[in-house]
């Protein structure tokens, strides 16, 4: 009976289950086409067969893979006249250098490429290859490059794609300097890139429809804030920055989402100048790595029309400073809602706050204010929390914690915890039973959330 009803249904159906279950490799950043599909049952392998979707993703590897040729070969001829997502990262010298066969083969196939993804930590002589694609890229819609020398260049090769939108030069965490590419950044709608302060600003300087971009912008000898005008970005939406304090260096009017990383008191500082300037209405704040002070208290103030926050605050990354919990209690009585009408209120607008924390946080004044915020208030709907495992940082790595207060290194990573930790368990459960939208988040949530804002 289950194989009757598996026949009866639709073909487009199975396909788009298919389409599902591909298999995503999180290491190399690309889908692996469906072999293991055509065995199965016939209906099945007919149904993948005809279903050009799964097939569109083309990998180009060393020639140690073997049997590269006759796989793509085979790609392209059932991915029929679709566009096409072509995957290349550098070999090691063990594995030998690109199979130019395999590639001139995809190359004949580049006004079909929807996306090009290109990994390479070394040089970028080995992109030769590349060269014949330059002006013919006319379906390009998303580049990626990581890794390559941020000296070097690829030429001109895609300074005529009249279809790409979106841009990737750098990794999530920032860590990999972007190359400098000739692009048409005028009409790149999306961004994400890792330049010296300068550069990065002349960058976005030349892309006034940006709608989102996440940036880094590494202090350089040749960025002088007094002589730059801001980059105005006018159509910009959201907008993720790994050094806050150089916010004064964008313009943004239409800003409705900011995500700020490496929050140290200088950057929450510069948050209301960026604001003021720009003339915008936040509805979404992200402070991640945020260490809490009273300015982030004057930051809030002005920024009533804030609909969600998230506030990462593991504050031992931040030094056991004397004064640290005191600041988060204030900042907790502050979003208390007593007496005041609401209107009056911190944030009076917050329907969703998300909260990450180190063990020690002062838990009772938070759940206080959470309550508050779903009775009194009533427009909070939905709270999370997180937490961090403190005893996996050593704080004797830590020489001086004003070392990680320069924007040329990052914060050490602390992993997030996995279970709710005793201490808020109650309280969570006591808001949940008063019928309230409240609940722990572990680390694989934690991670999605983060990398969503990035």
């Amino acid at each position: 009976m289950a194989s009757d009803t598996l026949r009866r249904v639709p073909p487009e159906t199975v396909c788009e289950i298919f389409a599902l279950t591909l298999r995503y490799d999180e290491e190399d950043m690309v889908r692996k086409p469906p072999w293991q599909l055509g065995h199965i049952c016939q209906s099945w392998r007919l149904a993948a067969l005809g279903y050009p979707p799964l097939w569109n993703s083309i990998s180009i590897l060393p020639p140690s893979h073997g049997f590269l040729l006759p796989m793509i070969e085979i790609q392209l001829l059932r991915s029929a006249n679709g566009p096409l997502d072509v995957y290349y990262w550098s070999a090691d010298a063990e594995e030998g250098a690109v199979d130019l066969q395999c590639a001139s083969v995809v190359v004949a196939h580049c006004r079909r490429w929807r996306s090009l993804h290109l990994n390479i930590p070394y040089t970028l002589e080995e992109l030769s290859w590349l060269y014949p694609v330059e002006g013919r890229l006319d379906g390009l819609e998303r580049l990626k490059v990581l890794g390559c020398d941020p000296t070097a260049g690829i030429g001109h090769i895609f300074a005529v794609a009249p279809r790409l939108r979106d841009v990737i030069l750098t990794d999530s965490q920032f860590v990999l300097r972007s190359a400098i590419i000739a692009i048409p950044w005028g009409q790149i709608t999306h961004y994400r890139g890792t330049h010296n302060a300068q550069t990065q600003l002349d960058i976005l300087k030349q892309a006034p429809n940006l709608l989102q971009c996440a940036v880094s912008l590494k202090l350089g000898p040749d960025y002088d804030p007094e002589r730059n005008s801001p980059a105005l970005l006018p159509h910009l939406r959201r907008l993720c920055i790994a050094q806050p304090r150089l916010l004064d260096g964008l313009k943004a009017p239409r800003l409705e989402e900011l995500c700020c990383l490496r929050n140290w008191r200088m950057d929450i500082h510069a948050l209301l100048p960026f604001v003021h300037n720009s003339s915008c209405s936040l509805t979404t704040l992200v402070l991640m790595s945020c260490g809490i002070c009273p300015e982030l208290v004057e930051v809030l103030h002005d920024l009533p029309s804030l609909t969600y926050v998230l506030i990462e605050s593991p504050d031992e990354r931040h030094g056991q400073t004397g004064g640290q919990y005191e600041h988060t209690v204030a900042l907790f009585e502050a979003l208390t809602i007593s007496g005041t009408p609401v209107v009056d209120a911190l944030c009076p607008a917050l329907a969703s706050f998300v909260f990450g924390f180190s063990p020690e946080f002062p838990h009772d004044t938070f759940f206080l204010m959470a309550r508050s915020r779903f009775t009194l208030g009533r427009r909070l709907t939905s709270l999370r929390v997180f937490g961090y495992d403190a005893a996996a940082l050593d704080v004797s790595s830590l020489l001086s914690i004003r070392g990680f207060s320069t924007m040329a290194r990052p914060l050490p990573s602390l992993p997030a915890l996995e279970s709710c930790p005793p201490s808020i368990l109650a309280p969570i459960q006591m808001l949940r039973e008063d019928g309230f939208d409240v609940a722990f988040i572990g680390r694989r949530d934690v991670d999605l959330l983060k990398a969503s804002w990035i």
